[in-house]
């Protein structure tokens, strides 16, 4: 490192604009690049660098360090739950940065995993639900899902949820995505099927807390439907994408 300090410095000595005084921080603009090993390529970048003063060397060189820079995984040091309960578990982390700072309040809800599905009937209209929403004080037109039960694939979920729900059955299904909801602070995922060829088979059978509509719209106008912003729920806003694109009618 303080050899390649002292060639950053020679470096800086040959240009005009930064003089003698260079040298007394050549160090420190290599400790900006985090390691011995990349101390060459700096001087090189330095070298060729248009830059007019010892602040813009600094930005040049951090600029160099996050272009190479690896992004890790945090390490989990411990875990302690505030909440557990059946909708919703609340627990705080220490955690261990990529940059070696400890945290020590990091908060992560945990959530049973869901789906969701974009459902086509025999005559090729997409299946949607209107329900309220309290969290946010909505009510939502939404494609039909749920929360995977227990050991439940998503695949026997989607189905039930979609019989529970719409009272639809479906002679195909297919995964076509699966995404986090929110990976910053909470750990489910979503599993996205394209149902096709829809067909009513059933009453519908609505948990307690369930109170909603079916209705069923041509692709057209579930597209205008979103070029409005007619649909809140952005996890389905997601899902109806990847199935306009499966479908091939996205534009």
């Amino acid at each position: 490192m303080e050899a390649a300090a002292r060639s950053l410095a020679d470096v800086a000595l040959q240009m005009p604009c930064f003089g003698a005084c260079f040298s007394e921080v050549a160090v420190e603009v290599l400790a900006v690049a985090g390691a011995a090993a990349e101390a060459a390529v700096v001087v090189d970048l330095v070298a060729s660098a248009e830059v007019a003063s010892v602040e813009a060397v600094a930005v040049e060189v951090g600029s160099f360090k996050i272009k190479n820079m690896e992004i890790v995984k945090w390490k989990t040091v411990s875990s302690k739950y505030l909440v557990k309960e059946k909708w919703a578990t609340l627990r705080v982390d220490v955690v261990d940065l990529q940059n070696g700072v400890i945290k020590d309040d990091y908060y992560v809800l945990e959530y049973p995993n869901w789906v969701n599905a974009v459902a086509l009937t025999e005559d090729n209209k997409i299946i949607m639900v209107r329900q309220y929403r309290h969290g946010g004080d909505i009510i939502s037109l939404e494609i039909p899902g749920g929360v995977i039960d227990g050991d439940e694939s998503p695949a026997d979920a989607i189905k039930r949820e979609m019989l529970e729900e719409t009272g639809y059955s479906f002679k195909s299904w297919e995964l076509i995505a699966t995404t986090f909801p929110n990976p910053a602070t909470s750990n489910n995922v979503t599993y996205t099927y394209l149902l096709k060829d829809g067909i009513k088979t059933h009453d519908q059978h609505f948990d307690e807390h369930e109170i909603l509509i079916v209705e069923e719209y041509t692709i057209e106008e579930v597209k205008q439907l979103l070029k409005e912003n007619k649909i809140a729920q952005s996890i389905h806003c997601t899902a109806l994408m990847y199935g306009l694109m499966a479908i091939k009618a996205l534009v």
